[in-house]
């Protein structure tokens, strides 16, 4: 169980990191924060965007910050998520960790490889 931010931050920055090659750019990339955002001009409702937030994490004061788009987007992702991860939610500040073990971090992966698959359905990757 790690429960240094640092080292949580680091692990989660792991899981995240694979995706800059599936289409999407670092929008912030230092050693305390890492957040992805897609690369095309997107339409999206009747707004064009520059890009879309796809996912990030950040270390914040007494806790690390997990920031998952995808959970905004549609209704649909929330069924997608196991109960333990989503208790982390809070509200649209994203999921609050102070502590990750290897379950955690697979429900991480699974949620990130969940949201991407939704993000190239829409065609935004």
């Amino acid at each position: 169980m790690k429960t240094d931010p640092i080292e949580i931050f680091q692990s989660i920055r792991a899981q995240i990191q694979p995706y800059t090659v599936e289409g999407f750019k670092n929008k912030e990339d230092s050693d305390s924060a890492y957040h992805l955002c897609t690369e095309e001009q997107i339409a999206l409702s009747e707004l064009n965007k520059n890009e879309i937030y796809f996912f990030g994490t950040e270390v914040k004061e007494g806790y690390v910050g997990f920031y998952f788009n995808p959970i905004f987007t549609t209704q649909e992702m929330n069924f997608l998520f196991h109960p333990d991860l989503l208790n982390l939610l809070k509200q649209d500040n994203g999921y609050h960790i102070t502590e990750l073990d290897d379950l955690l971090l697979e429900q991480i992966s699974n949620a990130l490889k969940a949201g991407f698959k939704y993000y190239k359905q829409k065609g935004w990757v």
